[in-house]
């Protein structure tokens, strides 16, 4: 549901729904936040994280104090990854996890 609702977000921004896609953004952390698996979880988290710096930094050419929330937002993303790399590193990946690949080669 959280990549769903990510997805859904990234079409609303791109088409310049600002305020629905903020909205679909934060829902799809609050479904992140609820997945089980710590290294699905922490890579859902940055990736809906990340997404979310796109609204601020649209939002940043109306009013300045939204550089802030840029900031803030890619801290986020920066911990959810480093908490996935500790994961990763402690256990081998499997095969059907390449997708973490990415962020171990990003």
């Amino acid at each position: 549901m959280a990549n769903l609702y990510r997805s859904k977000a990234l079409a609303l921004e791109y088409m310049g729904l600002d305020e629905a896609s903020l909205k679909d953004f934060k829902t799809a952390v609050s479904y992140a936040k609820k997945i089980k698996d710590s290294n699905i979880r922490n890579y859902t988290l940055s990736l809906s994280y990340n997404n979310m710096t796109i609204y601020f930094l649209n939002k940043r050419l109306e009013n300045t104090t939204y550089k802030d929330s840029v900031i803030a937002y890619s801290k986020k993303v920066s911990r959810q990854l480093s908490l996935l790399m500790a994961t990763v590193r402690r256990f081998p990946l499997q095969k059907n996890m390449r997708c973490f690949n990415l962020v171990i080669c990003a």
